[in-house]
């Protein structure tokens, strides 16, 4: 007979059944699941086992074993969660191309590059800052006014799509992947670390804090600029402009910099580290599973306690023969015999 094994909803469940799976409305689907899973043999030691009267105890404890199980079950569900690549790579690449997440969607709200990347009077870019790549436009991208682009960024940029001009409004994946592939020349590819990101802005801080044009007073300004740098970043290094980006200071008006894409980076950190911490409490609950898996398997495969027999009695009462052995009124009556004259009664 297979019926037992038939999966019931927990509100299908009859008496006493239904009393007896009281608490277990969360767990339920799950502990159905286990005992599908049963294999044939043991699904035939099982309904015996669970109909056995001298097995009660052993099935309380099974049961909250059960459901102890199924809520470290769901955590670990939970926990895989935080292990996909996707929360990670959802926060990196908004850091590295803005919001499009892709080389094609670099670019700025319009084509005049002072105003995207810092024009004059200090009040920094519109685009500057709302991701990496377009801040290395703003430095490294030729200009058209430029024979051969300012060196700000390397050598031999003569050749395409280096020697190309930029135009902030314009799409330049070529150009944007060019330079990432120059960046890999210079740099090892490496794991995004808290430490690694806390280094690395310290060094950006600083360098972003060297005030900058022959005045040194421009701020928040990254590239070069030419004599006083009133004109702005245009792209052209001369008349006080020149291939730069300047930062808006409302980025470092709070206790931490709020550039989108150094926001982004923070945050893909944190998405790793919630992974790592993930990863570290899974193998925790791997082992919690394996010893309740332990001790279940000892509970359902330890035979049941038999119906208790009495234990000998030490009342002399019942044991003619040793009354037999006192020699006087007192050893008798202690023992529960009965003194009489020089013979004992039962």
């Amino acid at each position: 007979k297979t019926g037992w094994m038939k999966q019931k909803t927990i509100n299908q469940l009859e008496e006493p059944a239904a009393t007896k799976a009281k608490g277990l409305e969360e767990h339920w689907n799950f502990l159905q699941k286990g005992r599908a899973a049963l294999k044939a043999a043991d699904q035939t030691k099982y309904n015996v086992w669970k109909h056995d009267p001298k097995h009660d105890n052993r099935r309380q404890a099974a049961t909250l074993l059960a459901k102890e199980a199924a809520t470290l079950f769901a955590e670990a569900t939970r926990q895989r969660e935080l292990l996909a690549a996707a929360p990670i790579n959802d926060a990196l690449q908004p850091a590295l191309y803005g919001a499009s997440k892709q080389p094609s969607g670099v670019k700025a709200t319009s084509a005049t590059r002072g105003n995207e990347c810092g024009p004059s009077g200090g009040g920094g870019g519109a685009a500057a800052g709302t991701s990496l790549m377009l801040d290395a436009l703003c430095i490294c991208a030729k200009d058209s006014n430029e024979a051969s682009g300012e060196k700000n960024c390397g050598k031999d940029w003569a050749s395409a799509p280096y020697s190309n001009n930029w135009t902030p409004k314009t799409a330049a994946a070529a150009l944007v992947t060019g330079i990432i592939s120059k960046c890999h020349l210079k740099t090892k590819p490496k794991t995004i670390a808290r430490a690694a990101l806390e280094a690395a802005s310290t060094a950006f801080m600083q360098r972003l804090g060297e005030p900058r044009g022959d005045n040194k007073n421009l701020r928040l300004m990254l590239g070069a600029i030419e004599g006083a740098g009133g004109a702005g970043c245009t792209g052209q290094h001369n008349g006080g402009a020149g291939p730069c980006l300047q930062y808006k200071p409302a980025y470092f008006a709070g206790d931490e910099p709020s550039l989108p894409w150094m926001v982004q980076l923070h945050t893909a950190v944190s998405q790793l580290e919630a992974a790592e911490a993930a990863n570290r409490r899974l193998k925790e609950i791997d082992g919690q599973l394996k010893t309740l898996n332990t001790s279940l398997a000892a509970l359902l495969h330890t035979t049941g306690p038999r119906s208790a027999t009495p234990l000998a009695t030490s009342d002399s009462r019942h044991n003619p023969k040793q009354c037999d052995t006192h020699t006087s009124k007192q050893t008798c009556t202690e023992n529960n015999c009965k003194w009489e004259k020089k013979r004992w009664k039962i």
